[in-house]
C-alpha cells in the first residue's frame, strides 16, 4: 500500500505550521517559568540572606563558592527524590 501526497503539498505545509506553532509556544512557556523561578530565587535570598534589607554591591551575599555548593547540594537532592518516586 502506497500513501499519496497532494500534489500542491498543502498537507506537508500546514504540518510543518503545526509543528512550528508548537515549538513557539513551548519556548515561551519554558520562558515564563525560568523567569518566574530566577524571581522566586531571588526573593527567597533577599528573604534569608537579606532578610528583606537591600544588599550592598557584592558585600551582603555568602562567598560564590558557598552558594554555589548549596545550589549544587540541593539538585542532587531533587534529582534523587525523583529516582525515588519512580
Amino acid at each position: 500500500m502506497s500513501l499519496s501526497l497532494p500534489a500542491d503539498n498543502r498537507l506537508f505545509v500546514e504540518i510543518k505550521g503545526l509543528i512550528q506553532s508548537a515549538r513557539q509556544r513551548a519556548a515561551v512557556s519554558i520562558n515564563q517559568e525560568l523567569t518566574l523561578v530566577y524571581w522566586q530565587v531571588g526573593k527567597r535570598i533577599s528573604e534569608e540572606v537579606l532578610r528583606g534589607e537591600r544588599a550592598e554591591y557584592l558585600t551582603s551575599l555568602p562567598p560564590k563558592e558557598i552558594l554555589e555548593q548549596r545550589l549544587h547540594q540541593a539538585i542532587i537532592n531533587a534529582k534523587h527524590r525523583l529516582e525515588n518516586k519512580r
